[in-house]
């Protein structure tokens, strides 16, 4: 309590120092400006002009410096994906560091695996990607007619991964991979889609109209890792042909709106195929529902596609490739970072939470609790900080401590009376005294506390304060009565050992 007393001393001297440093130097400042506002005053009008000249000059150079700097850091992070991708090198060290930790590196190790297979096939892959049901697969049999191909009107035909040989006008071969619409039922297919989108050296984005915000998501994602695409606005035959020049129009100011908008654009009209559904209506009157076969027409694809592929030429296309592999590779060793973490994490709490019951019950003079649950909660600060590799100031660490008791102290009526209630679910423990009613709080609150910190480093790799604080309130009534009778079972089982202890 000394040591947060003379620190805030410490503070508010500093505080009105610098009060008195800025005023001074605003006067100083103001005493300038006068003076030279009566100079120019009496100087000529040349003098006046030139010095002014001066002035506009330092602040259009100091405007041009700061625009900059800030450009340059946002295409800094714009490009950190595309124009400065990790080298297999960079990507196994990374692997390796991760594998030192503890953490699963398999499907990062399989990803580079894959990339290395279709190095040595030397073909182009391009994936069809887009919505169930956007007609992926009827594209692919207007392309291949006579490929073996499997297309329905039900969501979601396409399961896995299908690929397929197809030779451009010039002869060139590709390997064209229909994969599951995005959005089916079960995350892992919209998964499976879009690792298998980035895996691509280009990629067809079918859509039946302007996209709506999902697809644009989707889009965007794609684009911020450079990865070649065509917007396919299939089933153009819906629309007249002002409106599909609409809607590449919207679609094309759009994607110019994004961060980081694509040199260029691709974006056709196309119609896969298919059949449709007409009522026939014979001299009788009589009406027939019949399916009529749609004309695919996909010149125009084609012809962009192969457009697309010339500019960028082969080296930049295994580049952008790989760049985008890289980029799954990593995501999955966080990805398995962070669940080794939040296992070890969940560890952790749950350890520290039977500490502070166990440490309560131990307790055998008033104050001495406080003592121990303290010195309890800052070692569980710790230990977290330290497997999130997060920095923790001591000052953030008392401020966040004591942020933390205040809502304790407000709960701490309701903690102790659902602890009272949690005993009786026990029968024939007779009379429990107070001090194991609080130690069951203390432990409920221990665990509420690491949880959320847990969620907290996780979500932004430092400890924040009010968020932790206000995410350790909610965790609190979070299916309290469950977890009190966890604690109770450990405050029981220490009552059961101490009387043991007594009777010996």
């Amino acid at each position: 309590m000394r040591q947060i007393l003379s620190f805030r001393v410490v503070l508010t001297l500093g505080v009105l120092l610098s009060a008195l440093l800025v005023v001074f130097l605003l006067l100083q400042l103001s005493s300038t400006a006068f003076v030279v506002w009566d100079r120019l005053a009496q100087a000529s009008w040349g003098v006046r002009l030139a010095w002014g000249g001066v002035f506009l000059a330092v602040l259009g150079g100091v405007g041009w410096g700061l625009w900059r700097i800030w450009r340059s850091g946002r295409a800094s992070k714009a490009e950190i994906s595309t124009k400065q991708p990790l080298t297999d090198e960079q990507l196994q060290t990374r692997i390796l560091r991760n594998q030192q930790a503890g953490a699963e590196v398999d499907a990062a190790q399989q990803e580079l695996a894959e990339l290395e297979q279709r190095r040595l096939i030397k073909r182009l892959f391009v994936g069809l990607f887009g919505e169930v049901n956007a007609g992926k697969s009827t594209l692919i049999k207007a392309l291949l007619p006579d490929a073996d191909t499997f297309s329905s009107p039900i969501a979601g035909a396409t399961r896995d991964v299908q690929r397929y040989l197809w030779r451009d006008r010039h002869g060139r071969e590709t390997l064209l991979s229909d994969m599951p619409g995005l959005n089916e039922m079960g995350e892992t297919l919209s998964e499976l889609s879009r690792d298998e989108a980035l895996r691509s050296h280009v990629v067809i984005y079918l859509c039946d109209g302007d996209l709506t915000r999902d697809q644009f998501a989707e889009l965007s994602g794609l684009i911020e890792l450079g990865k070649p695409l065509l917007i396919a606005v299939n089933k153009a035959d819906r629309y007249a042909p002002e409106e599909r020049a609409a809607i590449i129009q919207r679609i094309g100011e759009r994607l110019d709106a994004l961060p980081q908008p694509p040199k260029a654009r691709y974006i056709v009209a196309t119609q896969a195929g298919g059949s449709e559904q007409v009522t026939r209506i014979d001299a009788d009157g009589v009406a027939t529902i019949e399916m009529r076969p749609i004309q695919p027409d996909v010149r125009e694809l084609t012809a962009t596609l192969s457009r697309l592929i010339d500019e960028l030429g082969d080296e930049e296309l295994e580049r952008r490739r790989d760049a985008a592999v890289y980029a799954i590779a990593v995501r999955k060793l966080d990805d398995a970072l962070m669940q080794r973490r939040r296992r070890l994490g969940e560890a952790l709490v749950a350890n520290y939470a039977r500490k502070g019951v166990l440490g309560a019950m131990a307790a055998v003079a008033p104050g001495t609790d406080l003592i121990i649950q303290g010195a309890l909660g800052f070692a569980l600060v710790r230990e977290l900080c330290k497997l999130y590799e997060a920095p923790l100031g001591q000052v953030d660490l008392k401020q966040m401590l004591e942020r933390v008791e205040g809502r304790v102290a407000r709960n701490i009526s309701l903690l102790l009376a659902v602890a009272g209630n949690v005993f009786k679910a026990f029968p024939g423990v007779g009379t429990v005294t107070g001090g194991a009613m609080h130690a069951v709080a203390y432990g409920l609150i221990f665990d509420s506390l690491g949880k959320a910190l847990v969620d907290v480093l996780e979500a932004n790799g430092c400890v924040e304060s009010d968020q932790v604080a206000a995410r350790f309130e909610e965790n609190l009534t979070v299916d309290m009565e469950r977890r009190m009778k966890d604690m109770a079972k450990i405050a029981l089982g220490a009552l059961a050992g101490k009387r043991r202890d007594d009777a010996l």
